[in-house]
């Protein structure tokens, strides 16, 4: 039977892949360097394995009758030179070393070239759990204020400005002002580090806009949100979340929607 390798870093998203196809249809691949993944299936196929071995890889993949691959969860950006390679990573190295912007994904984007020049799929988690991206402008029973729906419009354009400069995937916006940039720490870090901001009385609430930039391969880094984002949030005192629509994953669905209902949060998808 073919099966489909799950690429594993952080989060719940890899066992929520793992569980949906089960023993018989995955293998869980984790990378040397990166925090020990959270999926704990005694029954699923795992294996750990040097980022910078192309070919071995490949091999071991092959060798689980791998036909398709799936990128999920985040993952940390190695030190290059603490990456062990192989000859074929060792030519993936020099490639990245001439690249004139090394993104996050850099590595990963040439290690997905790789697999396809070996006629393995490369999908996107919403591939294989399409259910996992909503299809509908909003989730549960609070929707934007028109003074929400202005700063979500801002919140979009700025994302989109700043697309071209491989900046994140997140801005918090409140009454016409931008109070923060994501960066390298990821959203929920940037939630947590606006907080003080955010909790102090103001006529509106600030609003999280989070979308994937320009021409983004979102096979390896789509925008994820769950219910630890949705936490985060209710401390820090937003009004809602804004995402453009088909473009996000949202785990935990059915409990982000009730935290966000008690909360009077909004969920979009715009």
């Amino acid at each position: 039977m073919d099966k489909t390798a799950i690429l594993a870093g952080q989060g719940s998203l890899p066992a929520l892949l793992a569980s949906h196809l089960g023993p018989e249809g995955c293998v869980v691949v984790c990378f040397e360097g990166q925090p020990p993944s959270t999926l704990s299936h005694p029954d699923i196929p795992h294996v750990v394995l040097p980022m910078g071995k192309i070919q071995r890889i490949i091999d071991t993949l092959k060798e689980f009758h791998v036909h398709q691959v799936v990128f999920a969860g985040a993952m940390q950006r190695p030190n290059l030179s603490d990456v062990a390679v192989d000859f074929r990573g060792a030519k993936v190295l020099a490639k990245l070393a001439l690249r004139r912007t090394r993104g996050d994904n850099a590595l990963l984007c040439l290690l997905m070239e790789e697999l396809e020049k070996d006629n393995l799929i490369v999908v996107g988690a919403h591939t294989v759990r399409p259910d996992l991206t909503p299809q509908t402008p909003f989730l549960g029973k609070h929707k934007p204020s028109p003074a929400h729906q202005q700063d979500i419009d801002l919140g979009f354009d700025v994302l989109a400005a700043l697309s071209e400069f491989d900046m994140g995937q997140a801005v918090i916006v409140r009454e016409g002002q931008v109070l923060g940039i994501e960066g390298i720490e990821g959203t929920d870090a940037l939630i947590q580090r606006l907080s003080p901001y955010t909790q102090k009385k103001r006529k509106h609430k600030a609003v999280l806009i989070k979308a994937p930039k320009r021409h983004q391969d979102l096979r390896l880094d789509m925008p994820t949100i769950g219910l630890d984002t949705l936490k985060r949030m209710q401390q820090a005192d937003l009004g809602g979340v804004a995402l453009r629509l088909g473009t996000t994953l949202i785990l935990d669905q059915p409990d982000v929607v009730a935290l966000a209902d008690a909360e009077g949060m909004f969920v979009a998808s715009l």
